[in-house]
């Protein structure tokens, strides 16, 4: 009884007693591929005159997008001319089995990254280069999520190829969520990072539709998952704000 009354307490203490910062959480440094970069402080964000979003771990994405950029393995140099193909308007070719090895290598990279387009928010420390100053501000990860949205351009090609329909949709899907999350940021370039993936999407799906090979019932499928995102256009008056408040401290 003793023990129940016990485990029982804790329980309660746990919903009472509030987690930390989410800020906090983050620690004094980030790694984003093969470099480590500063976290300014919340009190060096409020100087900046930038507002500190405090969402916690597990309903921010930003936490799952970093680990993705991590797994991501880069197209390997000597496939690059198929990569640059496909990312065009060229179609999938069957001989480009290298190719399709190097998408099936990133499935821990899209672990991750169903993860991060799940959640709600995209809250990213602002992060400043080692040693500098905290007006140093570094967007790294914004580079890396453009990198993954065009992985998944070639892999929404790759997949119909095989005839997989619904994982083209998913990986459709994922690109669209994703210029959401960037638009979340704080910057104007992040609202630029934002457009240009979404236009990744947009012409990943224009190329497939142009080829009139979608059945009437696929076509309404995908008109159905695009709809939410039409009723969400993008804006950037919170990003323009933010600047507006750097380029006059």
């Amino acid at each position: 009884m003793r023990a129940a009354f016990g485990c029982l307490l804790l329980a309660i203490m746990a919903v009472m007693v509030p987690a930390p910062p989410a800020y906090a959480q983050w620690g004094e440094k980030i790694r984003i591929r093969e470099r480590e970069y500063r976290v300014a402080t919340a009190d060096e964000v409020r100087e900046l005159g930038i507002e500190v979003r405090d969402v916690q771990f597990f309903r921010n994405s930003a936490f799952d997008y970093l680990k993705a950029m991590n797994a991501y393995v880069e197209c390997p140099e000597e496939i690059r001319k198929q990569y640059r193909h496909v990312m065009g308007k060229g179609g999938w070719q069957p001989d480009f089995k290298e190719l399709a090895e190097w998408i099936e290598s990133n499935e821990k990279m899209i672990e991750e990254l169903k993860k991060a387009v799940k959640k709600e928010f995209f809250v990213l420390p602002v992060l400043n280069r080692e040693g500098g100053s905290v007006f140093d501000i570094m967007l790294p990860h914004l580079s890396q999520l453009r990198n993954i949205a065009r992985f998944l351009k070639v892999r929404s090609k790759y997949q119909m190829a095989k005839g997989d329909f619904k994982g083209a949709l998913e990986s459709w899907w994922m690109t669209m969520r994703m210029s959401e999350h960037a638009n979340q940021d704080r910057f104007l370039m992040s609202g630029l990072v934002a457009i240009a993936v979404r236009s990744i999407a947009v012409g990943a799906i224009q190329d497939q539709v142009l080829r009139h090979d979608l059945t009437t019932a696929q076509l309404k499928e995908l008109g159905d998952m695009l709809q939410p995102f039409y009723e969400r256009p993008l804006t950037h008056m919170a990003t323009m704000e933010s600047e507006h408040r750097l380029v006059h401290l």
